[in-house]
């Protein structure tokens, strides 16, 4: 208890006595507490409000099932009910903005600018005040710390790491001595070209920089965004077009949103659903992989990009869809790939449908919600052992915790070498939403939604062959007042 409390004192919780007594009943609660955002009095009913509550519906066409937090009386808290219509605003877009040349000062003004941010961002959470690496002194005793970027890993023949960090001012390479430090974890999860804090020493028989810390730039934990009481739903990868588009289960899913099937209850969310996003491969696209022609039932990209009109138009119109792009659109594969054009998708022209950037961030009601399609998941899980694409908010809480949606430049996310890092994350959204891995996941990390919504595609031959199972046909809806999750299965 004492180590809890200090603890608590050191991010600044305030506790309530009858809560110090909850807590001595329930060690469980202790982690909850710890995960309040700074500052937090915390009383019993601030202490219950975490915890979690499941909810199922059923009857329809589609099953749901949820969890967050629990509301009271039977109906989520409001802040204005449908008399008040919900507000979108786009907040951060890239489409447009982009600068660079593809020349090697572009490249490098990319790296400086996401280490100078990410850099800042670690200095001020952490509290630290770092060396430059030119500056930290060779073959001498000093504790030291310092901020940069990861140019190197590799494994030693006694099983340690052996890592080289760079800033602008130099390199220095530095060993993690994994059964001495603790740091097995933190180091087997580092990633070349990530920005990280090391605190360590360095000694006099070596230029070695000894590391027995590693500091992310990680989240705060954050009191999420409240908005009315109307909900989000989200889907990801369409592929429209595609011989394995399973386009029944889709429109089982509209079908449900015009409140055509269901019973009063699930007709009454249905009604309440006012925002659609969608991040990304909305069609399945001409020419992305050799052979693509024979997986196509539509093989001219305008035509895709209508007929996935023809399915959205039927939505009512006082749903908003948001529709972001992904590797199989119609867009540049760098990242970060701005919205599709009228070039190709014509057709999406549509009242009530906005086009964006992936990344890009958009306001539901006041619901912050960092819409990417989600492409780097594949080297995060090529890279962390505890990240797979079974559980992909795993490889999500890792893209958090470095606030970069693209850490590894040169693998399998190709991306855009600009002035400003536009994959960075700077302001801590309420929801992440991604697709791309064609596999479901739901979770939070330190107040933060972590949606991974599936697909609507049957599996595909590359998907046997590495022995991936999609999640097809299940919709995450999200209140935007309580902040309750659920899903509905509509395959």
């Amino acid at each position: 208890m004492k180590e809890f409390l200090e603890k608590c004192a050191e991010r600044r919780l305030l506790l309530h006595p009858e809560t110090v007594s909850m807590l001595g009943a329930d060690g469980g609660l202790v982690s909850r507490v710890l995960d309040l955002p700074e500052g937090t009095v915390v009383t019993p009913d601030k202490l219950l409000e975490t915890g979690p509550a499941r909810r199922e519906v059923s009857g329809g066409n589609g099953a749901a099932e949820g969890g967050g937090p629990a509301r009271t009386g039977g109906e989520a808290a409001s802040h204005g009910n449908a008399s008040r219509e919900p507000s979108l605003e786009v907040l951060v877009d890239a489409t447009g903005e982009s600068e660079g040349s593809g020349e090697l000062r572009d490249l490098n003004a990319l790296f400086r600018d996401r280490l100078e941010r990410l850099g800042g961002i670690l200095k001020r959470r952490r509290g630290i005040n770092p060396r430059k690496v030119g500056t930290i002194p060779r073959k001498m005793e000093r504790q030291v710390a310092t901020v940069g970027m990861v140019s190197s890993v590799s494994e030693t023949n006694n099983g340690n790491l052996l890592l080289r960090i760079e800033d602008e001012t130099g390199e220095m390479p530095a060993i993690v001595l994994l059964r001495d430090t603790g740091l097995t974890e933190e180091a087997g999860a580092l990633l070349v070209d990530e920005v990280v804090g090391v605190a360590g020493h360095t000694r006099k028989d070596s230029d070695l920089l000894l590391v027995e810390e590693i500091m992310r730039p990680d989240v705060p934990s954050v009191e999420p965004g409240r908005g009315g009481n109307y909900y989000a739903a989200f889907i990801s990868d369409l592929h429209v077009g595609s011989t394995t588009f399973l386009g029944e289960e889709l429109e089982r899913f509209f079908s449900w949103l015009r409140g055509d099937v269901g019973n009063e209850e699930q007709r009454d969310i249905a009604a309440k659903t006012r925002f659609l996003v969608i991040a990304g491969d909305v069609v399945d696209g001409v020419g992305v992989y050799p052979g693509q022609e024979s997986h196509l039932s539509v093989t001219d990209l305008v035509e895709q990009y209508e007929e996935a009109a023809n399915l959205l138009d039927t939505l009512p119109d006082h749903v908003e869809i948001i529709v972001a792009p992904g590797n199989h659109d119609a867009v540049r594969q760098a990242e970060p790939q701005p919205a599709v054009s009228d070039e190709f998708a014509e057709a999406l022209d549509m009242k009530s449908l906005t086009l964006v950037s992936s990344p890009s961030t958009v306001s539901l009601d006041g619901v912050k919600v960092l819409v990417y399609h989600g492409r780097s998941l594949d080297d995060v899980v090529n890279c962390v052992p505890s990240a797979t694409y079974e559980e992909p908010t795993a490889a999500m809480k890792e893209l958090m915790r470095r606030r970069h949606l693209a850490p590894v430049y040169g693998s399998r996310t190709p991306i855009s070498p600009e002035k400003s890092d536009f994959m960075l994350v700077d302001d801590v959204p309420d929801v992440l939403h991604c697709g791309h891995v064609h596999t479901f996941g739901m979770d939070s990390y330190r107040g933060v939604t972590l949606i991974n919504s599936g697909t609507w595609q049957s599996q595909t031959d590359f998907q046997k062959r590495m022995g991936i199972e999609p999640d097809p046909g299940i919709v995450p809806l999200m209140n935007l007042s309580s902040g309750e999750r659920m899903k509905l299965r509509f395959a």
